[in-house]
């Protein structure tokens, strides 16, 4: 076993508000690292190279309606980030983003700790907009994590004929062009959440060497 111990500091003043420390097995740490093994993976990918577009502004007018301003990408470069998010994203996947999440809550049961990985978790489910807004279509929240998996499940790592189906009426709303700038802000939410946990794993790591 290993004893690892994290000082928690004030994000605002830098103050040191708590000391953590939590012990991990053997086993445990060769998850962490195999986390931050497919997070590097990520970090090669062709989007991380140019940078992942997102949405940089919401408007409407009369004549377009709702429209989301967001850079023009290629599929291949989103579909290259998704294979690579895979094992991430998938819930049962052993390294996923909410497993190596579930085990540091259970490690370190401080308030302050979890608060934080909850901030982190929130990013990774529903975008970084959600904190200041929401737009819904029809009874469906768009910046939420049912219904990114829509798509995900729909389209790309299952074929769910359901989901499916509810993707293409929301997409039909929204028009192509908003849903492909939507799909891709959500996306960068996640690696954003997904680079923010590898820290944690990063720092955890390194000290048991």
């Amino acid at each position: 076993m290993y004893d690892v111990t994290i000082i928690l500091k004030s994000a605002s003043t830098d103050e040191v508000v708590e000391e953590i420390t939590a012990d991990f097995s053997v086993d445990e740490l060769k998850l962490l690292s195999n986390f931050s093994d497919f997070v590097e993976r990520i970090r090669a990918s062709t989007f991380l190279k140019i940078g992942i577009p997102a949405i940089s502004n919401i408007r409407w007018n009369d004549k377009e309606g709702l429209r989301f301003d967001c850079p023009p990408y290629e599929d291949s470069h989103m579909f290259e980030l998704l294979h690579v998010l895979r094992p991430l994203i998938l819930e049962k996947e052993s390294v996923s983003f909410l497993s190596i999440l579930a085990l540091l809550s259970k490690k370190f049961p401080s308030k302050n700790f979890k608060n934080h990985v909850r901030r982190i978790r929130e990013v990774f489910e529903k975008g970084e907009y959600e904190a200041y807004f929401q737009i819904s279509v029809g009874n469906q929240p768009l910046f939420d994590e049912s219904t990114f998996k829509l798509w995900l499940n729909g389209q790309q790592y299952h074929t769910d004929k359901e989901k499916n189906i509810a993707w293409k009426k929301l997409e039909e709303s929204l028009q192509s062009v908003n849903a492909r700038g939507y799909l891709i802000t959500q996306i960068q939410g996640k690696v954003k959440a997904i680079f923010n946990l590898q820290y944690i794993v990063l720092m955890i790591i390194k000290k048991c060497n």
